[in-house]
């Protein structure tokens, strides 16, 4: 099965991104928290410096296994494209809704 439309249309996907032009950095609550232990004045800090590398992309008709490769507690969610444009967010949970569904 590919990552594609029949993915998105399931009842398992249940997000969509907020912009379908451009991929942003990303900060997660996880990586948010590991950071500050490490540096407890990173908390006075604007968010713009402490950003995260934006989420793993996928070809929408890329397998769905090549998505449970990229899926990670530092990677949560994996972007789908399709011609170039941001079609879809899977995330742990979604893949986990989706393999225990079959």
């Amino acid at each position: 099965m590919f990552v594609g439309t029949r993915f998105f249309s399931s009842r398992f996907f249940r997000s969509r991104p907020a912009s379908r032009s451009s991929c942003v950095p990303r900060l997660s609550d996880w990586s948010l928290s590991q950071k500050s232990l490490e540096n407890p004045k990173l908390l006075d800090t604007t968010v713009s410096e402490i950003m995260d590398s934006p989420f793993p992309m996928v070809a929408s008709d890329q397998p769905v296994d090549s998505v449970v490769k990229l899926l990670s507690k530092a990677n949560p969610a994996v972007l789908v494209q399709e011609h170039g444009m941001l079609q879809g967010i899977v995330t742990r949970s979604d893949m986990l809704h989706f393999m225990m569904s079959r």
